[in-house]
Order: structure tokens, then sequence, then C-alpha cells
């Protein structure tokens, strides 16, 4: 049954017809609008939503037989960046407003995550801004300079290619992108002295480190069986790879012990 109209302003019904008076007297029902150009039809069937004011959500909220008229819906927009041209659409975010359809978040979204190269990839009016435009490096910052991406090593590492290799191990010591050498009988090490990282060299027992000449008897009778450097002296300490030519891993075989300890006795009797 077709809701009926109500005389004003009385409360008299009015038998219900196919129209319903407008303009003489009568007001529509409930529910029923005048819609068209005929001021006694009331042919619309429509219930107002948000207090009568219009959205931007697909339904005819102020009941004018129009939807969404006031939002310029189907006008072409221009997101900009590497977006392509588009139409307004609703936002689905917001009822309020629109987007345009090719832009970030519309129907046809065109953007893509924002980049290091010199584009505006996302399609918000801004060219390389914001965190993470370069693939991420293990142990280092990235930056977005003039269009490329610099990666610059943290502390304790430094760059051997597109790596940023430890400073402190032997295969990457210092500055090397290539492992430390060592000679036979030895083990090489990554020492650190002063502010700086280098290579070194353990002798593995029973060798000690000797320079080639053994005429130097005083520094001679000061090694022992499986140092690592020489026990006193000037000379004490790890001995840099720099120095390597000069040094090499030499058993301390019996013989050499056995002469050793008859300097030793020798001196002592001349100091008797």
């Amino acid at each position: 049954m077709m809701p009926c109209c109500v005389s004003k302003p009385t409360t008299t019904s009015v038998p219900c017809t196919p129209s319903y008076l407008t303009g003489d007297g009568f007001a529509c029902a409930d529910g029923t609008w005048n819609a068209d150009d005929n001021p006694r039809d009331c042919e619309y069937d429509c219930v107002l939503q948000n207090g009568g004011q219009e959205l931007c959500n697909g339904q005819d909220d102020d009941c004018d037989n129009q939807i969404d008229e006031d939002f310029g819906l189907d006008g072409v927009c221009n997101p900009g960046g590497i977006c392509p041209v588009g139409v307004w659409e609703c936002n689905p975010l917001d009822a309020n407003g629109v987007i345009c359809s090719t832009g970030a978040g519309g129907s046809a979204d065109a953007s893509q995550p924002e980049s290091c190269n010199g584009l505006d990839d996302d399609c918000d009016g801004l060219t390389d801004h914001g965190e993470d435009l370069c693939a991420p490096r293990d142990h280092a910052d990235a930056y977005c300079v003039a269009r490329e991406c610099v990666y610059v090593c943290k502390d304790t590492y430094h760059a051997c290619g597109d790596v940023c290799s430890p400073d402190d191990e032997v295969a990457t010591c210092g500055s090397r992108c290539t492992p430390c050498s060592e000679p036979a009988h030895a083990v090489a090490s990554c020492e650190f002295s002063g502010s700086v990282f280098y290579c070194s060299f353990t002798c593995e027992d029973p060798y000690v480190r000797l320079k080639r000449s053994m005429r130097d008897s005083r520094r001679a009778r000061r090694l022992r069986p499986g140092a690592s450097q020489l026990s006193r002296g000037r000379n004490a300490g790890p001995f840099r790879m720099g120095l390597r030519k000069r040094r090499r891993c030499v058993r301390l075989c019996a013989d050499l012990r056995s002469r050793l300890s008859s300097r030793r006795s020798r001196r002592s009797l001349r100091h008797q």
C-alpha cells in the first residue's frame, strides 16, 4: 500500500493515489519527495541521511534525487608526479572529500613507493623525500644524493665493493679487502694499536719469530720455544705484516737450544 498524504493544517487523511498533493495545502508523506517538475506529485521515495547534508558516499543523503552532486565527481584531475590524468572520485577514507582516481589510494592508483631517482614516485608533489629511499645494506647508513644512493659504512667497518666489512677480522683487517697473509708455521691475526687495526701473526709451537741472520746472539738468546714475540726489548710485541719479509718462524731445535745454553754459560763464567 502506498503512503498517504495529510491535509494541512488539519490531520484529515487523504485517500492514497499515485500522485501526492504538494502545492495546495497538502505535503508529501514521510519518506516521499517531489523530485520532478510536477508540483502535485510526490513520487520519490527517500529517507534523509546525515541530517540532510550530502556526503560523498554513493547515496542521496539530502533526498534531492541526486547522488554525491556536491563533489564534482568525474571531473578531470592530475595527481602529478609519475601518475597520469584521472577523474575525481569519493575518498574511501573520508566521505567529506574526494581523491584523484589515478593518485595514491585511488581506484586506478598508479603511484609507486618513493625511491632515490629524481622523480615524484608517490605522486604527492615532492621528489626523493622520506625514509627508506635506498635499498638497505648491512652495517651502513644510506643517503639519497643527487638521484643516487650513497652508502657510508658504520664505525669499525670499511667498504669492500658493495659490502661493509669489519675492521677487526683477519679476512678484512684494517682497511684490507683480502685476508691477512701469514708465513709458514704461523697463524695470522688482526691486532689493534693506537687507532688502527693491522695484520700480525703468531708462530706455531715449537717455532719462534727470528731474523734471517743469527749473528745477533744477544737477541737470539732471548728466544723461547712457542713464543709469539721477542720477550723484551724494543722489538717486543707483535710484528706488523709489513715487516714479514724480514721475519720468519724458525724451529727452535735441540741443537740451537744447546748453542744458546753454551753461550749463556761462557758469559756467566766471564763475569765471575
